[in-house]
């Protein structure tokens, strides 16, 4: 291979020659250049002649160096030296040889979850840096991202980066950063924090894990319009093979309010502890294989990923952990096919969740139901005035005492100690206010002083298993008759053999039976 041509020095700009044009901009072009005084090749960055007598452009120049110079870190590219030739700035840089991940997106598409863990990851760390010394990028996105061939990911071009402190730097008449990557307080033209860069940093997530950014539309005004206003989909709905946490990662840093998006530290935190969580183990070395070979290292990270969340659901089942187990079989799904035995327990999960919302809604309905016609009787029974004789019309309805349990509820306090029903077999002592229906051997208590009470109806499927409520043993179904508990919350669990604890809150109101149906999930033999 021929050595590349060096052009001949500039008199003003003795020390570096230029070697060949690598990239090119809105305000400047770039180019690899030999330092002649160290013997390295670095990147020279050269404002376009024609913005030479914009001094808005000049300072935005000049503002690059100043942002960059008060950083130090792997993952943010370092400024060597800076200066004019012929009234012309220019920035001296580190010489990355490597891709920008606007390159990896076209070339590659969408991009697997550990690699963008691990770029995230890396771009973070960059960022608490910047942040810790009063520096906001303001333009994150693919381009602006380059990847070494050693796997470090580099954010670059702090063209339009704003110091915390320092007067800000504006365009009259025009936005500043990048339509696509811009937040919601920029398109608006409000105060930046950190968090802006955050937003940005969603949108490029976005994108590697989809391959489409969250806003899109063929003109700018569009793209600002939807970023204010639109909530895109989840990854996961674009994506279904996307780990669940880092969809969810992504939707926080898309919040539209900065002060309830995370910083660069809390975020970092939240990446490396979910990685932790599920024993996931980013790298550099991740991204290197990627590169080399897409193909394959794809279809192992998806193989690893589904056996590392299948080992997951069996420390579930031992445990007797059914959440834990169903999220873990479901997120393992994402990755490849489950056995027959691993789908059956989802299946019958599913069941049991809609089974549950049916359940409920079916409770509330009733209730609705409850509420409306006891509001009729007691508009009726108020309707129809006492005989000041003692004795109620023979024409006044009165309730059924047929099968009424103990304890009467609402409606039979109806009955005052004002008068009798002849032929009712139903008497009151007026003496002692105490209430005597036939076929109870023991009087019924004042109102005021009745305990509070109601009833539990429990069913299994399958039968024979034990309840106990509150921690106490109170039978086996089916032969369990009908339990009579005090007013008010009461824990049950339900227990039986080669089957998951069941556990469920039931709510005890007076008077009333409430009924719960336990559907008992099996714990797999095979396991």
């Amino acid at each position: 291979m021929e050595a590349p041509s060096i052009h001949t020095p500039n008199p003003e700009l003795e020390r570096y020659a230029t070697v060949r044009q690598i990239g090119a901009g809105g305000m400047a072009t770039v180019y690899l250049a030999q330092d002649l005084l160290l013997g390295r090749e670095v990147a020279l960055k050269m404002l376009h002649a024609h913005l030479i007598n914009s001094p808005e452009s000049v300072q935005r120049f000049q503002g690059e160096a100043h942002a960059v110079a008060s950083i130090s870190h792997e993952n943010v590219v370092r400024i060597f030296d800076s200066g004019r030739e012929k009234s012309r700035p220019y920035l001296v840089m580190e010489f990355i040889q490597g891709m920008t991940l606007k390159d990896i997106f076209d070339r590659y598409g969408s991009i697997p979850n550990m690699v963008v863990v691990e770029i995230c990851r890396q771009i973070l760390l960059g960022l608490v840096c910047a942040h810790g010394r009063g520096v906001i990028h303001r333009d994150i996105k693919p381009d602006n991202i380059m990847i070494d061939s050693a796997g470090t990911v580099k954010i670059t071009d702090f063209g339009i980066a704003y110091i915390v402190n320092k007067e800000s730097l504006t365009l009259t008449g025009s936005l500043i950063g990048s339509p696509r990557a811009m937040s919601p307080e920029q398109a608006r033209g409000k105060p930046l924090s950190g968090t802006t860069d955050i937003f940005s940093l969603g949108v490029l997530l976005y994108t590697a894990l989809t391959s489409n950014p969250p806003f899109d539309a063929d003109v700018a005004s569009a793209i600002v319009h939807a970023i204010i206003n639109d909530n895109p989909d989840p990854v996961y709905r674009k994506n279904g093979a996307t780990l669940f946490w880092l969809s969810d990662f992504v939707d926080k840093c898309l919040i539209k309010d900065p002060v309830q998006r995370p910083d660069a530290e809390s975020a970092l935190s939240y990446v490396e502890k979910q990685c932790v969580l599920y024993g996931l183990q980013p790298g550099r070395d991740r991204i290197i294989e990627f590169l080399k070979h897409p193909d394959a290292y794809r279809a192992e990270e998806e193989q690893e990923l589904f056996g590392l969340f299948r080992a997951r659901s069996r420390d579930a089942i031992k445990k007797k952990q059914i959440l834990l187990l169903f999220k873990s079989l479901e997120q393992a799904k994402a990755f490849g096919v489950l056995p027959k035995g691993d789908r059956n327990i989802i299946a019958l999960y599913n069941f049991r969740r809609n089974l549950k919302s049916f359940a409920t809604f079916s409770a509330a309905v009733m209730l609705i139901f409850l509420g409306f016609f006891s509001l009729l009787h007691a508009l009726r029974i108020r309707s129809v005035e006492p005989n000041r004789g003692g004795v109620v019309p023979q024409n006044t309805p009165l309730l059924s005492t047929i099968g009424v349990p103990a304890y009467p509820g609402p409606f039979q306090r109806r009955f005052s100690a004002q008068g009798r029903r002849s032929g009712s077999g139903e008497s009151i002592d007026k003496n002692t206010v105490i209430i005597k229906k036939p076929g109870f051997d023991e009087p019924l208590l004042p109102e005021g002083l009745r305990p509070l009470a109601g009833f539990i109806l429990v069913k299994s499927n399958p039968p024979w298993a034990k309840v106990f409520v509150d921690g106490m043993e109170r039978g086996m179904t089916p032969t369990l008759s009908i339990l009579k508990e005090s007013c008010g919350e009461h824990a049950l669990t339900i227990q039986k053999d080669g089957f998951f604890d069941y556990h469920a809150k039931c709510a005890v109101a007076e008077t009333d039976t409430a009924v719960i149906r336990a559907q008992l999930v099996p714990i797999p033999r095979d396991h």
